[in-house]
């Protein structure tokens, strides 16, 4: 996913910090995917999150920003990406599932 991240960013910017932390922690909680909880792991993650960062004394701002683009990175969340760092997310997260490298 970070390789997709990067791909995208060099072509259509972003913030590299809030994506690599969006990487990192977007997976931070696992739901097995047949789980009726499937739909809420993106969100689980995105809390565990912002628990993380908030511990390492990140600014407000840049947890919510991570913690919109963990959200939304999800298809089965229905989240739609408000930002270019959730929006680049989604994307490489889905190059991934289909297996583009």
């Amino acid at each position: 996913v970070w390789k997709n991240c990067r791909r995208i960013s060099k072509l259509e910017g972003g913030d590299r910090r809030i994506l690599c932390a969006a990487v990192l922690l977007h997976d931070a909680v696992a739901v097995e995917k047949n789980s009726p909880q499937r739909h809420l792991a993106s969100r689980m993650a995105a809390e565990q999150a912002t628990l993380t960062l908030a511990r390492l004394e990140w600014a407000p701002a840049d947890i919510a920003a991570v913690a919109h683009a963990i959200e939304a990175h999800s298809f089965s969340a229905g989240i739609p990406p408000q930002t270019l760092e959730a929006k680049i997310l989604q994307d490489a997260d889905r190059l991934d599932a289909i297996g583009l490298i």
